[in-house]
C-alpha cells in the first residue's frame, strides 16, 4: 500500500481525450502552413539563391504626405500579412481546445531550459512574423503554457526563422546570417531566462502559491489544486475541488496553474485528478467551446494591433529618415536604430530587403546588423498584444532586452 496520501486516495479515473482533436489540430496545422508559409517559401527561396535578392524594401517609396505614406505602407504591410494573422488567431483559439490540457503542463508548462527547448522546436516550422505568433502564444499562455515558454516561442518564430535565415545567405551574405543566428539564440533564450525569473517574482509577491522550483505549472480541467504547506494531506482530504464551472475571460476552461511542489504528490496522479473535475466542461460541443475562445483572443489582439501599425505606419517617416552618404555608423546610430526596429513592424523577412537598401545608400554595417536582430523581433503592436501575457513591467522588460541585444549584435558588426 502507497504511504503516499493522494495515492492511497481514491482519484478519479480521467476521461481520455479525443484523439481525433489532436489530430484536426495537426491537420489544419499543416495546412494552413503549407498554404500560408512553406509552399511560399519554398519559391522564393530560388529567387535568393539565383537573384541575390527577395524583392524590394517595404520602406522604398517615399510620399509627400504622412498621411499618404501610412495608408500606403498600412495596404502593403495587410496584403502581405492578413493570411499568416488569420492562421495565427485561429492555431491560439484552437491550441486552446484541441489540444490534451496536460501535453502543455507537462511540455511548456515550466519556467525552465526543457520547456523553452520545445517551444523553441514548435516554432521553427512556424516562420510567422512577431504579430502573427503573438495569438499563438497568448493561446499557450492561456492553456496554461509558462509565460516563459509562450514568450520563448513568440520570439523563436520570426528570429530564428529558417527560411529568413536561407533568404539572408544569399542575399545579405554568411556574415550577416551568422550574427542573426548567435545574437537570435542569445535574444530568444534570453528573454525566456528573464521572464521566467520576473514572473516568479510577480507570482510570489502576488501572493499567488501557484509556482514553486522554478516551475509554473498547470492542472487542466476546471479545477484548483491547494498546494499549501499542507500538501499532500490536504490534497487527500479533498482540496481538489471544482471552481463552480468559471470559466476565464478567453471562453475557455479555466486551468488555474498550481505549485508543483505538493508535498511528495505525484505530478502525474493530481493532472489524472484534475483532468477528471474537467470532462464535464470537455464534453461541451466544439463550437460552444472554440467560438468563445476565437472571438476573445481576436477582440484581445486584433484592434490593438490594428490601430498601432496605423500609427507606426504614420510614423514610419520620422523613424526611418532619409538615408544617404551623411548617414553611417557609430554608437549613437546602432542604438537610434536598435530602438527604432524594436518598435516598428514588419512582414515576415522585410527585414533583409531594408537592410540591404539600406547598406546601398550608404548604411553602415553596425547600424544593419542591429535592424537585422530588433526588426524581426518584437514590434509595439505585438508588445500589446502580449500584454495579457507578460504584463506591463515584463512587456518593458522583453523589449528593453531586444533592444540591448541589437545595440550588442550592432557593435559586433561595426567592429568586426
Amino acid at each position: 500500500m502507497s504511504s503516499n496520501p493522494i495515492e492511497s486516495a481514491a482519484v478519479p479515473t480521467a476521461k481520455r481525450f479525443p484523439a481525433w482533436k489532436p489530430l484536426l489540430f495537426l491537420a489544419i496545422l499543416c495546412v494552413g502552413l503549407y498554404w500560408v508559409k512553406w509552399d511560399p517559401y519554398y519559391h522564393k527561396a530560388f529567387v535568393a539563391i539565383e537573384k541575390h535578392d527577395i524583392g524590394k524594401s517595404i520602406l522604398a517609396d517615399s510620399y509627400d504626405s504622412p498621411w499618404q505614406a501610412m495608408w500606403q505602407y498600412a495596404q502593403v504591410y495587410f496584403l502581405a500579412i492578413w493570411k499568416a494573422a488569420v492562421l495565427g488567431i485561429v492555431l491560439g483559439s484552437l491550441v486552446q481546445i484541441l489540444l490534451p490540457p496536460d501535453w502543455i503542463v507537462r511540455f511548456l508548462g515550466r519556467s525552465r531550459l526543457g520547456s523553452h527547448l520545445v517551444a523553441t522546436l514548435a516554432a521553427l516550422p512556424g516562420m510567422m512574423c512577431t504579430c502573427c505568433a503573438a495569438p499563438v502564444a497568448v493561446g499557450l499562455y492561456r492553456a496554461r503554457a509558462s509565460a516563459s515558454a509562450s514568450v520563448t516561442y513568440w520570439v523563436a518564430n520570426p528570429v530564428l526563422n529558417p527560411a529568413t535565415l536561407v533568404f539572408m545567405y544569399f542575399v545579405l551574405g554568411g556574415g550577416f546570417t551568422l550574427l542573426r543566428v548567435v545574437f537570435g539564440v542569445v535574444l530568444v533564450f534570453g528573454a525566456a531566462w528573464l521572464v521566467g525569473r520576473l514572473a516568479e517574482r510577480r507570482e510570489v509577491s502576488g501572493g499567488r502559491s501557484d509556482i514553486s522550483g522554478g516551475r509554473d505549472t498547470a492542472l487542466p480541467g476546471d479545477t484548483t489544486v491547494r498546494g499549501s504547506a499542507n500538501g499532500a494531506a490536504g490534497l487527500a482530504a479533498g482540496s481538489v475541488t471544482e471552481s463552480n464551472a468559471a470559466l476565464d475571460r478567453t471562453g475557455a476552461t479555466a486551468l488555474p496553474r498550481v505549485a508543483a511542489n505538493t508535498g511528495g504528490v505525484s505530478v502525474n496522479t493530481t493532472l489524472a485528478a484534475a483532468q477528471a473535475a474537467a470532462d464535464a466542461e470537455a464534453r461541451k460541443p466544439f463550437l460552444q467551446r472554440w467560438l468563445p475562445a476565437l472571438w476573445q483572443l481576436f477582440l484581445s489582439t486584433v484592434p490593438v494591433y490594428v490601430i498601432t501599425v496605423l500609427a507606426l505606419s504614420l510614423a514610419r517617416v520620422w523613424l526611418f529618415p532619409h538615408v544617404d552618404g551623411a548617414l553611417g555608423d557609430g554608437v549613437l546610430w546602432i542604438v537610434f536604430f536598435a530602438v527604432v526596429g524594436t518598435l516598428f513592424v514588419i512582414p515576415t523577412a522585410a527585414e533583409i530587403p531594408i537592410v540591404q537598401g539600406m547598406l546601398a545608400l550608404g548604411l553602415g554595417t553596425g547600424s544593419a546588423g542591429a535592424l537585422l536582430l530588433t526588426l524581426p523581433s518584437v514590434s509595439l503592436p505585438s508588445l500589446l498584444m502580449m500584454r495579457d501575457v507578460l504584463g506591463t513591467r515584463l512587456l518593458w522588460t522583453v523589449a528593453g532586452w531586444v533592444a540591448l541585444v541589437g545595440v550588442l549584435a550592432g557593435l559586433v558588426a561595426y567592429w568586426v
